[in-house]
């Protein structure tokens, strides 16, 4: 066999080496983009289902409940500045957006430093569950799955926003908005929601007097 031919017979099987892995690559991001808008789509129904387990199995108690409130309040906070920015696309039924957001608090709660955007509301929403599992005391083992399981489920939905971000708004500069309180009406919905879980909490500790 010839050198030239030795390096041709090389650089045939590099390239096919390489293309490969580009393809697995390529085939990884979008299982993984997949898995994210599936369980964005069913984001509610799986934290209900969440709740309602732990609901049924925790123990709250007086101390329980006052020191989870704060944790609540916190992640209500934080989720009610990022829908002054955010609006309705935070309460759409799939993956996506109508503009590139970089104002407010969405210049922070990044995943990483070269992540597109950061993702304050779901920051907030790991504060309201871990208010909860404070709250209403499940056993110990319940409360990490439950965390684990949040942490994966919203790792997943964060790296599929992403990928939408950097697809759609390739090049396009980040609109630099200012806080509308009217944005933010619709977290009425979540308050409430946090408030009638909190006060089942409390039904749970009078109910054993």
């Amino acid at each position: 066999m010839t050198l030239s031919r030795c390096i041709h017979t090389w650089r045939s099987a590099s390239l096919t080496v390489v293309g490969s892995r580009l393809e697995s690559g390529v085939s990884q991001h979008g299982a993984v983009e997949r898995l994210g808008r599936w369980l964005f789509r069913w984001r509610g129904l799986i934290g209900s289902v969440g709740f309602v387990v732990v609901f049924w199995l925790g123990r709250p108690g007086f101390v329980s409940c006052l020191v989870g409130l704060p944790l609540l309040a916190a992640g209500l906070a934080l989720r009610f500045w990022a829908m002054g920015y955010i609006g309705a696309d935070a309460r759409a039924g799939e993956v996506g957006a109508q503009s590139y957001i970089g104002a407010g608090p969405y210049r922070w709660f990044k995943l990483s430093a070269r992540a597109s955007a950061g993702h304050p509301l779901y920051f907030g929403n790991l504060l309201l569950v871990l208010g909860t599992l404070v709250c209403f005391r499940p056993p110990v083992l319940l409360g990490l799955v439950v965390v684990g399981l949040f942490l994966f489920e919203y790792l997943a939905i964060a790296r599929a926003e992403e990928r939408f971000l950097n697809r759609e708004f390739r090049g396009v500069a980040r609109q630099d908005l200012r806080f509308a309180a009217r944005r933010a009406a619709p977290e009425w919905r979540a308050i409430v929601t946090v408030a009638v879980v909190y006060g089942l909490a409390w039904l749970r500790v009078l109910a054993r007097l």
